[in-house]
């Protein structure tokens, strides 16, 4: 408001000093340079220190400045351009400061909005500012009290700073741990912002939207003025003071269109976001685009009609003025917290530097350079006028390319903010803090083309986290299975006395209405990574399956925990919408979110670059394990990070690494499909990627893996394998005595007389093949023959398993010895298949020599799983 209150008596102001137009040109010229200097310091002292007090210091300084420059005698014209130099202090001060405060009080549709009222005090506050300037001229008929109206607002603004205003912690809304949000040095945030195209560019088009409104907010009351001397509908100004209708009439629609087009911006960008993530950039590409041709008509029509004129500059800038809130909005998510007020300086640097600080005097030298190359008349001082403010058009034009260009990088930016946290270098890591060898990590991983690591995107989402206090069990069915685990089977374990039950609840159709409408915000949906088929986001299964109500578990975290795990709802929504989406489920309606979900986009190692000891193929000594090898899942990663860590050790110590087969373990079949086919999508382990599945039992783990434990790895105790081969010489011994007894089926019916033998069965059975029925026991049968079977008691209920599986494992017996015969048959690293003399077709000497299987087994187990490698 005190910037324009100038522009609405520069008439006068030109009186009063007897300056042209380019000396007035210069009072907003010295004002914005001022201000552009200052906004740097305020952004790096915005970024570290306490924000409100950095404001309040500022604006009152500007207060009083102003003040006295309202009391400047006529021939020290140099003094009011100093004056107006030192008010850009507190617009410096503000400007910079108080979008970032706002970005820690409000995210998402909330800040928009917000950002949207205060953004209103640009167009609105130049419309005020011609009213009060002219207004006050006419009453006081001395410009002088134009001036001395806003330093009490000023000071009221600091009271209301001070008594209302709070200090919010910097990125704690946006749900960030405030240890990430370190401090880096000044050089470093100017560094990391020049390489974030959506923050430069976007910061490109605002400039073009500030060359265009200093332009106009300087010149148009004059230009308004001079069309009007020029169509004889008003006489020259003469003597003070001047006729300040236009002065009048321009605040006012600057004031309108400001309303509407600050709020039809944010209202437009708003709904577009559900349908593109890249709606902000091309709203304000829009806007500018759409301003130029009305700015050009306003002009060319000023000499036959002033009515046109005011019609087309309203429109002109009710869609100039779409711009402004939105272009804050982008600079707040796609710029890390601690360095907003750094980025909202720079922006102010860059738009006004090159924008309003230089268009006033540049649209100003270039008139008087016309006016000096004619006649002096009426019809010059306004064609000189009219022909500089035609650049204006141009600049709108460029303005709509540079945000058009925004659009192309915004979704990568916005994620890249929004998941990231800065660190000294300038670069973005995930990591909390630095873990040991991070360092050399980070190196090799920055080399890793050199070492011939080729790369892939993919992303991941994590489930929220719920206050058990609040959750009405009462709204959701108790489900309480308490199964024993397998593991007991051999590991001595017991079931705990108490346990908690689950609740099943599901989501409603309000839930899938909010998640559509809010979906734009999810970085899950925006980014092109692709995602884990099996445990998709909320957002995903919405998409993917509308109409549909989806399970949410509520599973508690512990006996002494007050949190639940709400399984089925991780998601990516801003915090604030995913509190909306759980209270819209039954048995949420008053949960609190103790932790919101998040989404991550991370690179991952092709792993058919590794072999199957996890070992890289091109960097001896690196093992990889976990996400980076394109997995999801805690138990895949805990499979690869055992076996890895268990070869790194072996490697250290200068021993043969080690293989699982996909024959004895599901780490092995783990391990097999990532080396062989690689993955083109988040990777999980199910039992039907095995083929010996009835052989890879949970039951018998530990016949198949502990001697190797013990025996090659050393990573089990003696006491654990002494255990493991008693109970496998029982189980064998237990096995051989069931075999050996055998009666013809009449007996057994005779003889168990619970037993559901069909009558048609009259060979002998052995009483392995009797155990088979379910309604058949060890114990049952212990009771018969207690000499043969009593031994054998503790093993009941594997040997019970093992009968049921025998026809199927005994089967699989077969192919898997095999296999292992194979698996013994090494072939050479490196092979040459595509010259390799043998009876092989070309498509099978691409998929040997692109896969380079370790040993015969892999290529003939079979070759179809080698035409899924990915090439």
């Amino acid at each position: 408001m005190d910037r324009f209150t100038v522009a609405g008596v520069l008439p006068d102001i030109e009186k009063f000093f007897d300056i042209g137009d380019s000396n007035s040109g210069l009072l907003q010229t010295v004002f914005i340079c001022s201000y552009m200097i200052l906004a740097p310091v305020f952004g790096y002292l915005g970024d570290r220190f306490n924000r409100k007090l950095i404001m309040c210091v500022g604006i009152s300084f500007w207060s009083v400045v102003t003040l006295a420059s309202s009391f400047i005698p006529k021939k020290m014209f140099w003094l009011l351009l100093l004056t107006r130099g030192l008010v850009g202090v507190g617009e410096a001060s503000y400007s910079t400061i108080a979008p970032t405060l706002i970005a820690d009080l409000f995210v998402a549709d909330r800040r928009s909005r917000m950002l949207s009222v205060f953004y209103f005090a640009i167009p609105v506050g130049s419309g005020l500012g011609y009213i009060v300037g002219s207004k006050v001229n006419d009453a006081a008929k001395d410009w002088h009290w134009s001036l001395r109206v806003t330093p009490g607002l000023g000071l009221l603004a600091v009271l209301l700073l001070l008594l209302v205003v709070r200090e919010p912690q910097r990125g704690a809304i946006e749900a960030r741990p405030q240890r990430t949000l370190v401090h880096t040095s000044w050089l470093t945030d100017i560094r990391a912002l020049s390489k974030n195209p959506s923050f430069v560019l976007s910061s490109l088009g605002f400039t073009a939207v500030a060359f265009v409104t200093g332009s106009l907010a300087l010149w148009a009351p004059a230009f308004l003025f001079r069309a009007r001397v020029f169509n004889g509908e008003s006489g020259p100004c003469i003597a003070e003071p001047c006729e300040s209708s236009d002065s009048l009439i321009f605040g006012v629609i600057t004031c309108v269109t400001g309303f509407l087009g600050v709020g039809s911006g944010v209202e437009i960008s708003r709904r577009l976001r559900s349908v593109t993530p890249r709606a902000d950039p091309l709203v304000c590409a829009a806007g500018l685009l759409i301003c130029a041709p009305f700015l050009y008509l306003s002009i060319i029509c000023a000499q036959a009609s002033t009515i046109a004129t005011y019609v087309f500059i309203f429109l002109g800038e009710t869609f100039l003025s779409m711009n402004w809130a939105i272009v804050a909005d982008i600079l707040l998510y796609v710029v890390v917290p601690t360095r907003r007020s750094t980025a909202e300086a720079f922006q102010i640097v860059l738009s006004h530097l090159l924008g309003d600080a230089g268009s006033p005097y540049l649209i100003g030298v270039v008139s008087d350079a016309v006016r000096s190359r004619s006649p002096d008349s009426f019809l010059w001082q306004f064609r000189s006028l009219q022909f500089s403010l035609l650049l204006c058009t141009f600049v709108a034009v460029l303005g709509g390319a540079f945000f058009l260009a925004t659009a192309l990088f915004i979704e990568k930016d916005r994620l890249l903010a929004q998941s990231h946290a800065p660190t000294e270098s300038g670069d973005y890591v995930n990591e909390e803090e630095e873990k040991p060898g991070e360092g050399y990590i980070e190196e090799l991983w920055k080399g890793r083309g050199d070492v011939g690591l080729d790369c892939t995107v993919c992303s991941v989402c994590s489930i929220l986290c719920v206050f058990a206090v609040n959750v009405l069990v009462g709204s959701s069915n108790s489900v309480s299975l308490n199964p024993l685990p397998s593991l007991s089977l051999f590991l001595s374990l017991s079931q705990p006395e108490e346990q908690l039950p689950c609740y099943l609840t599901h989501t409603t159709p309000a839930v899938e209405q909010l998640v559509k409408d809010n979906v734009h915000l999810s970085a899950h949906i925006a980014q092109d990574a692709k995602g884990p088929r099996y445990c998709p986001s909320l957002e995903s299964k919405v998409l993917r399956f509308p109409g549909r109500q989806h399970q949410v578990w509520l599973e508690p975290e512990g006996l002494s925990s007050d949190l639940v795990y709400p399984q089925g709802l991780s998601m990516t929504l801003p915090p604030e919408v995913q509190e909306k989406v759980v209270r819209l489920i039954p048995g949420l309606e008053r949960a609190e979110i103790a932790a919101p979900g998040y989404g991550v986009q991370y690179d991952y190692v092709e792993p058919t670059q590794l072999f199957h000891s996890l070992q890289c193929r091109s960097v001896q000594g690196l093992f990889l394990a976990g996400q980076i090898n394109g997995t999801t899942g805690y138990e895949e990663a805990a499979a690869q990070g055992l076996w890895a860590g268990v070869n790194a050790g072996r490697s250290a110590r200068s021993l043969p690494l080690l293989s699982l087969s996909r024959t004895e373990s599901y780490i092995g079949v783990l391990l097999d499909d990532l080396v062989t086919q690689g993955v083109s999508e988040p990777y999980r382990m199910f039992t039907s990627r095995a083929e010996f599945r009835t052989v890879l039992r949970p039951d018998n783990a530990d016949l198949r893996l502990t001697h190797r434990g013990f025996e090659e790895v050393g990573c089990v105790s003696v006491q654990r394998y002494q255990e493991a081969v008693r109970v496998r010489d029982g189980l064998t011994a237990g096995i051989e005595a069931l075999r050996s007894l055998s009666l013809p089926a009449a007996q057994w019916r005779n003889m168990l007389t619970h037993c559901a033998l069909s009558h048609s069965k009259t060979a002998h059975l052995s009483a392995l093949e009797l155990l088979q029925y379910q309604s058949v026991t060890l114990e049952m049968l212990s009771a018969t023959f207690p000499e043969s079977f009593a031994p054998f008691l503790e093993f009941s209920e594997r040997l019970k398993i093992e009968a049921v599986y025998l026809p199927h494992s005994e089967l699989q017996e077969q192919e898997i010895r095999r296999v292992r015969r194979e698996e013994g048959l090494a072939l050479p690293p490196g092979l040459d298949y595509l010259s390799l003399p043998a009876s092989l077709s070309l498509e099978v000497r691409e998929l040997l020599h692109r896969a380079q299987p370790p040993t015969v087994s892999t290529p003939l187990n079979p070759l179809s799983r080698l035409a899924a490698t990915p090439s």
